[in-house]
């Protein structure tokens, strides 16, 4: 049994990655995932196709979220791409919510978050996994028009 704060038996099942990839033949990261090592060498240096960890639309509204682990750090290049991102408005002017994640991909604790907005970072409210939550949920009922 999964241990974790949140995990996809909490949720009914639901599970859109299908990240289990023991012995059922439909394992997302085998089937599904980019082979990025295959452009290595199309970009100069160790420059590498990127991935965001967490990309939502909701409504027309967009997040991005980077997470790292403890003692990760953000490389120059995701730290330009993210104020970049944190620059950016959705079709109806409204600023992108850019967040960078430092805690445990697998216990789910986090140590600090950080937003990206308007070329600057600041902390951001959500210090641990149920406060960072809460304002996933706000986020998604502003998008859907549910709180102003």
């Amino acid at each position: 049994m999964n241990d974790l704060p949140f995990n996809p038996s909490s949720t009914g099942g639901f599970n859109p990655m299908r990240w289990k990839c023991e012995g059922g033949g439909n394992c997302y990261l085998e089937k599904h995932h980019l082979r990025k090592e295959n452009f290595f060498d199309c970009f100069p240096g160790k420059i590498a196709v990127s991935d965001i960890d967490f990309v939502v639309e909701v409504s027309g509204r967009i997040m991005f979220a980077e997470w790292k682990p403890p003692g990760g750090t953000m490389t120059d290049g995701q730290d330009y791409l993210l104020h970049s991102l944190g620059r950016c408005r959705d079709a109806e002017g409204r600023p992108f919510v850019v967040v960078a994640v430092y805690g445990d991909p697998v216990s789910l604790e986090i140590k600090r978050v950080v937003r990206y907005r308007d070329g600057k970072v600041s902390d951001a409210h959500a210090q641990d996994l149920p406060e960072f939550r809460r304002r996933l949920i706000g986020f998604s009922n502003r998008a859907r028009g549910h709180v102003k």
